[in-house]
């Protein structure tokens, strides 16, 4: 079976997450950039394990297929310092040692909570 493109699986999970903090009343900027800091570190986190490396057009990709669908789903309410933000979150998140124990209980949370 076929895996679906990235620019897929992506967007599930935005729809999704973003469903979830629409549920809990925390949708903000703030959250869906928090959200989507985690949604584009996981996927760099799966290329870079599957290839053992990670390009920087890799990365310019994940972050770029999560702007056009903000940007798409939110009107353009989100400006260059928020996708900077989310950029540079991602990118901390990825040096961080627990990053995948991290990642898994704020997921976690979002769903469960």
């Amino acid at each position: 079976m076929k895996t679906p493109p990235i620019e897929q699986l992506i967007a599930k999970d935005l729809d999704t997450f973003v469903l979830a903090l629409q549920e809990k009343k925390r949708l903000t900027i703030d959250e869906v950039c928090t959200l989507s800091s985690y949604i584009a570190a996981n996927f760099m986190r799966i290329i870079y394990a599957k290839q053992k490396s990670i390009s920087t057009a890799e990365i310019n990709g994940v972050l770029g297929i999560i702007s056009n669908w903000l940007n798409e789903s939110f009107e353009n309410q989100f400006t260059e310092e928020d996708f900077m933000t989310i950029s540079k979150q991602s990118l901390e998140l990825l040096k961080d040692i627990s990053f995948d124990q991290k990642s898994k209980n704020y997921f976690s949370q979002l769903i469960n909570n």
